[in-house]
């Protein structure tokens, strides 16, 4: 009886037992939404100013943001560092290395040349690049309000 017993449930667990493969892991994306306006020295990204010590400025319609300022707005851990000699900027962020360079008006994500849409430009000892490129940084979208705001959308980084 015992054996009938212990054959029966060791039936009804082979029988019974289901093989389950896990999915893909669910990733939720967080939307991040950046307001700068022209004259101001902060960026607004999702409610909270974010000081800066430079001003967005326009430049032959083109509105020019503060790289320092802008790029840790995105990712608090961007890492900056500034080549006088050559007007390079070289950004960490996330897995991105963007390579600035003021003197040649050249943008490289990566080791891929981007082309730059305006100029880059040094003002009052800052940085500057065109918003239209950052839209190039595959990382956001930019939607145009009116002639002084503009809205980013950017993936988490």
């Amino acid at each position: 009886m015992k054996k009938s017993i212990c054959g029966l449930l060791s039936a009804i667990m082979v029988i019974g037992t289901v093989t389950v493969h896990a999915g893909e892991p669910v990733i939720e994306e967080e939307i991040n939404t950046y307001r700068v306006t022209i004259g101001n020295k902060y960026i607004v990204k999702n409610e909270e100013r974010i000081q800066s010590d430079a001003e967005i400025y326009l430049d032959n319609d083109c509105i020019m943001l503060p790289v320092r300022t802008f790029f840790t707005s995105v990712n608090k851990n961007t890492r900056i560092n500034w080549d006088e000699e050559n007007k390079n900027a070289s950004v960490l962020i996330g897995e991105y290395h963007i390579l600035l360079n003021a003197e040649k008006n050249k943008i490289e994500i990566n080791g891929e040349n981007i082309p730059v849409s305006g100029k880059i430009a040094i003002k009052d000892g800052r940085l500057f690049i065109p918003i239209r490129n950052w839209k190039d940084f595959r990382l956001c979208m930019i939607n145009k309000e009116n002639r002084t705001d503009i809205l980013i959308k950017q993936e988490n980084l």
